[in-house]
Formats: C-alpha cells, sequence, structure tokens
C-alpha cells in the first residue's frame, strides 16, 4: 500500500544545495561577500547542520537582478 498525502500533486521537489564559496564563483564576490548578503537578507542562506547552504536558483535569481557593470 501506498500513502500519499491529501491534496499531494507528486513528488516533493527538489532542491540543488550549494556552498557559499560556490555561490561567490556563480556571483563573481568573494565569500567573505557572499556571508554579508546573507547576514543583510539580500540573498537567502540556510544552516544545515553546521554549515551554511545556498539554494542554487535563488542565487541564480539573485545574479539576475543585479545591474551590469
Amino acid at each position: 500500500m501506498t500513502l500519499t498525502a491529501v491534496g499531494s500533486m507528486g513528488p516533493p521537489p527538489s532542491y540543488h544545495w550549494i556552498s557559499p564559496s560556490r555561490a561567490a564563483e556563480v556571483l563573481g564576490v568573494t565569500v567573505r561577500q557572499i556571508y554579508r548578503l546573507i547576514d543583510t537578507g539580500r540573498l537567502p542562506g540556510y544552516r544545515i547542520g553546521a554549515e551554511i547552504k545556498l539554494l542554487a536558483h535563488e542565487v541564480e535569481a539573485f545574479r539576475g537582478q543585479q545591474p551590469e557593470h
């Protein structure tokens, strides 16, 4: 027997987690700047155990909001 939650629309979405160092590479900034963006609330970061992780799609969305230099 398979149980499905009431109102379930299928399997839960998968998340692609990345490290602050990978986010820094994607955004072209330093890891320190990534932590500042997280601390100021401009970029969402998530504590998973002892580590801070970011969602790749949120980093990409942030990159898309930044003006070109």
